[in-house]
């Protein structure tokens, strides 16, 4: 299992600016919150745009275990008694009409 990133900032495809412009921007965008303010926007526009109250007044919750790797050290995992694994349990919360990418992640668990 690779420790990498899913792509990393050099190797940006052709058609993006430089790899140190695009890398500024995120770091700038990243440190005053605008990041993290993204996902609620564009939420928030396409329920607008469906007709819909921007914001959610229900949603769906849902876990699953993923299976740690054998490099992923003890403290960081724990044991999920039902599936008889040991890796650590992601949860995920969604509008009742979800959209591509979901609401919200289980924060410190990796995986796919």
């Amino acid at each position: 299992m690779s420790t990498a990133p899913a792509c990393s900032w050099r190797q940006l495809p052709h058609d993006f600016p430089k790899w140190k412009t695009v890398y500024w921007y995120f770091k700038v965008w990243n440190e005053s919150g605008v990041t993290d303010r993204i996902p609620g926007a564009l939420r928030a526009r396409v329920r607008d745009r469906g007709g819909r109250d921007p914001m959610a007044s229900a949603g769906m919750v849902d876990a699953h275990a993923v299976k740690g790797a054998d490099t992923v050290g003890t403290d960081t995992r724990g044991w999920d008694g039902a599936k008889r694994a040991n890796g650590c349990k992601r949860h995920l919360v969604t509008d009742t009409r979800p959209t591509r990418g979901g609401v919200g992640d289980g924060g410190e668990c990796a995986g796919p």
